[in-house]
């Protein structure tokens, strides 16, 4: 597994690490699941649809095989808990500073509209 990782340069983490790693980069609501056994059963159903006699006129015998064997070294790595497929979701509020200038900006609006704006963010 190491060297296949390696080769690929992949650095795989836990469903729990992403969602934390997610966090950490400022996202909130985060919702990390694994999906794994959900991506060995479309892969299997995929490598099954595949028609051998059309697939190898159109490109060739050994890339179909290269292909299944693919799909099929995936589906293994994550029966083992070699790999996992996640489904993330997160929200990412904006920054503070952007809702500043979005503030300053309606303030600049009014004070070039003549207007003045009351403390009680009424503007007069």
């Amino acid at each position: 597994m190491k060297s296949y990782m390696a080769k690929r340069q992949y650095s795989l983490l836990s469903p729990t690490a992403y969602g934390d790693l997610t966090r950490s980069a400022g996202f909130e609501d985060v919702d990390c699941q694994d999906r794994s056994f959900q991506y060995c059963q479309i892969a299997r159903r995929e490598i099954g649809r595949i028609d051998p006699e059309t697939f190898d006129s159109e490109f060739s015998a050994d890339k179909r095989k290269g292909l299944v064997k693919v799909f099929n070294d995936k589906v293994e790595m994550c029966l083992r808990g070699d790999r996992t497929f996640i489904l993330l979701h997160a929200t990412k509020q904006p920054s503070w500073y952007e809702e500043r200038r979005g503030v300053l900006e309606a303030c600049k609006g009014c004070f070039e509209g003549g207007l003045v704006m009351g403390t009680d963010g009424n503007v007069r």
